[in-house]
């Protein structure tokens, strides 16, 4: 995804325990705004996130967790 989107997408997303929605709903409403074309571009800066120490998740990639870094 382009930069402005990952932004987005991180921006909006929850840290654990916080208030902020899930991925998977700030993707869905990514898809519903045109602003990505499928969940899959989301899904791959998530793995980036994941990799890089970022982002966590349990069993469900978009519906994990900032790792305490905004």
């Amino acid at each position: 995804m382009k930069p402005h989107l990952e932004d987005y997408l991180w921006n909006n997303m929850q840290k654990k325990g916080h208030g902020k929605p899930f991925p998977r709903e700030v993707i869905n409403d990514m898809v519903d705004k045109k602003m990505i074309c499928s969940p899959k571009q989301a899904w791959r800066t998530l793995e980036k996130w994941d990799q890089k120490g970022k982002y966590d998740y349990g069993s469900t990639l978009d519906l994990g967790w900032k790792n305490g870094m905004d």
